[in-house]
């Protein structure tokens, strides 16, 4: 009699269930004011919550929630809903809804009020949940069953919501607009979500109000003989605002959490412990539990390359210096001034010894050692002084609205590009090595970004950080003391990351950072709070060049590319390549000042056009890496020059054949060109094209260009040279920089009119820029690099790049058309070799044959050589 309790009370719970159906609404509302936290609580994370599948034991559809957070499991894990409770708990979840005007007229009176916002986007995943729904295992569960979905989307999740306030869901278009907007309890009990029958979905959800929210669903599917099958409603709890948690009682009462009202057999008891990522997790009538979902757990660090690599040049030394832990000078004029170069603020390790993190500073400056090296934050001083860092902010409307009161004021700002890095510390952060530091300890960091690093701000004016998308809008404002007394940065865990530093006031601010690491069994290890000293202005004009100064970059600039008058240190805004200076990243080739040096030649490697683009010969190969951080780089050799990729996907890094990584440009990489004419060099508004950005994203290799190998250090005395040969593709590139507050800044490279063909990199810096294409198909991208070593002989190197661009309409790749080699300027002007030049690049002089140049330039490349090195001495 006993061991039939539990089906009784079941039975008996389905049918109250049935007679009390109809007034949900009543008891929703009753339900959402007394709701307690249930099993599981997710307050951060990917969710699919509606997690849609077929029993065939009872022949209705059955709703699960993939639980995919690992915050109490390491891998996916799917869950009853009736045990989740969904926390939306974070204070940074808070946001201001636009004006209810034109498209957002149906927030109504919640337009310009505050609400709680979880994004389509999933950027806010690391202290939110990133919720949606899937279909994805529907498929399999109907096989074998002879049901067939309907066309279309056969799919409809019936939600009904009660709570405190209203639930608004949207999602953007490509421009930022609303719509697919499927629930909405301003006018009505919630709304019907319809989905496709494959289908993984995530957007916005708008929360008007904090409190307890039930979430009733319930899931249908039309099949393709017009039949419709049925499913039992769900509930779900999603609490809104932090509170005390309440622990819920050991066995619920059914009145208070019912059970779904399915004919399965009855499941075990859930365990009120927090769970374990073993079968008694899964929903107890879902037939395909967790266990045997196919996904793979994700390592915790970036996968190895795919493609084959030859052996890889020595690694990059690590610094030198250990976890400082030597106390702070007790005067500030004892600390070291960074005022110029790389520079990796918030440094996060783990020190084993210890039991927690450390934050050091990575000094890769060169002011005061020539490698990079780890100091204590205490010991340091990062300054902002040269007057080339005061800039006029935008306006504050539209994106740049958060500038408030700080709105068309000067202020000073640090680029997220690091073009000022010649005359500004170049500040960001890095967890490269704390995969490395966790190795032995068991430790394993949780999925996303699980390292959180909180900065309190104090100081003489506002600080914000924003990073640019490829377009120029700020992204990503993790510090912004206008509202808060900082801000919280989420990193993962392997990472580099820069961005735009805005100090509103001259003075000194005191950052106190505090590290913190998410742990895939649910833990979150911390370190000690560290203290930064931020000196902005009070400098003496522009400071020096790095130690072992920097020469001038050659002139000759692209006639598009005009240079400010001698002796001027203020860039003429006006002019598309203009560099801020001399020295810096420079798309124009910057005067140095003074007398202008004579264009030297360098002999170019530039393969032949390729014949116009066809379907089947411009479609892209489809595979290639398509994640990870890579830096095109340069490492000397036996006295010569060779072009190297760091490869940053593990750590330590490695430096790689360029010709062994193809770089994949799928969907995550496609954008549409914008309607401000300042980017109608990519095309009309509206046009497709696909681009790296200036941050790293996801889906989308991020690649820069790096002058900081030990061994060109060692050997070099000038600015690396990039020299753009020719792109074979079907459409154009163009590498730029936007501008700090929109539109665009340095263009450094490219095809399109306006952009310049060569560029300046200065030794020992590492930059980023937006890598743009114009349309779908396989690129090769042929640069040269040159440099002057020590004792003034110059060596040059060429390079390919191959990108793989967009969808691919057929699996043909273009045919390698043949090359040759030219004389070039730095500037991507035509110019003449001499003879000794053109004997060491293997050409004939006057009179020789044309025809055999051309068939032993291709030859060269198709074995591999692809060129030369020349060596050739810069005219003082």
């Amino acid at each position: 009699m006993t061991a039939a309790l539990p089906a009784l009370r079941h039975a008996a719970l389905v049918v109250v269930l049935a007679m009390l159906g109809a007034l949900a609404p009543p008891l929703l509302q009753a339900h959402a004011a007394t709701t307690t936290d249930r099993e599981v609580v997710l307050s951060s994370g990917h969710v699919d919550a509606f997690d849609t599948t077929f029993d065939a034991a009872s022949g209705t559809l059955v709703l699960g929630m993939r639980d995919d957070t690992r915050l109490h499991a390491d891998g996916p894990v799917h869950r009853d809903p009736h045990t989740v409770t969904l926390a939306v708990e974070d204070e940074r979840a808070k946001a201001q809804l636009p004006p209810a005007a034109g498209p957002w007229s149906f927030l109504g009176a919640y337009g310009g009020t505050d609400a709680w916002l979880l994004s389509q986007s999933g950027t806010d995943q690391a202290y939110v949940p990133w919720a949606g729904w899937s279909t994805e295992r529907l498929l399999t569960s109907l096989e074998g069953t002879g049901i067939v979905p309907a066309p279309g989307s056969p799919v409809s999740l019936d939600v009904q919501v009660a709570g405190p306030g209203d639930v608004l869901t949207f999602q953007n278009d490509a421009f930022g607009n609303p719509t697919n907007r499927y629930v909405d309890t301003t006018t009505s009990a919630g709304g019907t979500i319809p989905v496709a029958a494959n289908a993984h979905v995530h957007t916005n959800w708008v929360f008007t109000a904090e409190g307890d929210y039930e979430l009733l669903v319930t899931p249908s599917l039309t099949t393709a003989d017009g039949t419709v099958v049925s499913g039992s409603t769900a509930s779900y709890h999603v609490r809104v605002g932090a509170r005390s948690v309440v622990e819920p009682e050991p066995t619920p009462e059914p009145t208070v959490d019912p059970a779904p009202a399915d004919p399965a057999p009855e499941p075990e008891p859930e365990p009120t412990v927090e769970p374990t990522p073993e079968p008694t997790d899964a929903t107890p009538t879902d037939p395909t539990p967790a266990p045997t979902d196919p996904e793979p757990t994700p390592a915790p660090s970036d996968p190895a390359p795919t493609d084959p690599t030859p052996s890889p040049v020595p690694t990059d030394p690590a610094p030198t210096d250990p976890a400082p832990t030597d106390p702070a000078p007790t005067d500030p004029a004892e600390r070291l001034v960074l005022d110029r170069g790389h520079v990796d603020a918030f440094d996060t390790r783990y020190d084993a010894e210890a039991g927690r993190l450390v934050l050091a500073v990575k000094d890769g400056t060169g002011i005061h050692d020539a490698q990079a090296r780890l100091r204590a934050p205490e010991d340091v001083t990062i300054a902002y002084l040269d007057e080339r860092g005061r800039q006029t902010l935008p306006a504050a409307t539209g994106a740049w609205a958060f500038l408030g009161e700080h709105g068309g004021a000067t202020a000073w700002l640090g680029s997220q590009t690091g073009e000022d890095q010649t005359y500004l510390p170049w500040v960001g952060w890095s967890t490269e090595s704390l995969l490395p530091s966790l190795a032995g300890t068991g430790i394993v960091p949780a999925a996303g970004t699980p390292v959180s690093l909180d900065v309190t701000v104090s100081g003489p004016g506002d600080l914000f950080t924003y990073q640019t998308d490829s377009f120029g809008q700020p992204v990503n404002r993790y510090i912004d003391t206008a509202t808060s007394s900082g801000g919280t940065i989420p990193v993962t865990a392997n990472a580099h990351v820069h961005t735009s530093w805005v100090f509103t006031a001259e003075g000194d601010y005191t950052l106190d950072v505090v590290p913190s690491l998410r742990t895939t069994d649910g833990r979150t290890l911390r370190g000690e709070a560290a203290s930064y000293l931020v000196q902005v202005g009070e400098g003496q004009g522009a400071v020096p060049p790095p130690v072992g100064g920097t020469p001038t970059a050659p002139a000759a600039p692209a006639p598009t590319a005009p240079v400010p008058p001698a002796g001027s240190d203020t860039p003429d805004p006006g002019a598309p390549g203009g560099s801020g200076g001399t020295g810096g990243p420079s798309g124009s080739g910057g005067s140095g000042g003074g007398a202008k040096a004579a264009p030297v030649c360098v002999a170019t490697v530039v393969p032949g056009k390729a014949p116009a683009a066809t379907a089947a010969s411009s479609a892209p190969a489809l595979d290639g890496v398509s994640d990870g951080h890579f830096d095109l780089g340069s490492v000397v050799e036996g006295g010569e020059l060779v072009a190297q990729v760091k490869d940053d996907r593990s750590q330590p890094a490695t430096w790689v054949d360029p010709a062994s990584v193809t770089y994949r440009l799928g969907d995550d990489a496609e954008r549409a060109v914008p309607e401000d004419p300042a980017f109608s060099f990519l095309g009309s508004a509206g046009a497709t094209i696909w681009s790296v950005g200036q941050v790293q994203e996801a889906g989308v290799p991020w690649l820069g260009l790096n002058t900081q190998h030990p061994s060109l250090l060692d050997a070099a005395e000038s600015p690396v040279t990039y020299t753009l040969g020719s792109v074979d593709g079907p459409g154009d590139l163009a590498v730029y920089a936007t501008g700090n507050f929109g539109g665009v800044g340095t263009r450094y490279l490219g095809t399109v009119d306006g952009f310049p063909r060569s560029m300046d990199l200065p030794l020992n810096q590492h930059m980023h820029a937006t890598w743009a294409f114009t349309a779908a198909g396989t690129y090769t991208v042929n640069l040269t690099q040159s440099v002057t070593l020590s004792g003034g002989r110059e060596v040059s190197a060429p390079v390919s790049l191959t990108f793989s661009v967009g969808d691919a309409a057929a699996t043909k790749a273009p045919a390698a058309p043949k090359a040759t080699v030219v004389g070039r300027t730095a500037s991507g002007a035509d110019c003449e070799l001499t003879a000794a030049q053109r004997a060491r690049a293997g050409l004939a002089t006057t009179g020789g044959d044309a025809g055999g140049l051309v068939t032993l330039a291709g030859l060269l490349v198709a074995l591999g050589v692809g060129g030369v090195l020349v060596a050739r001495r810069r005219t003082a």
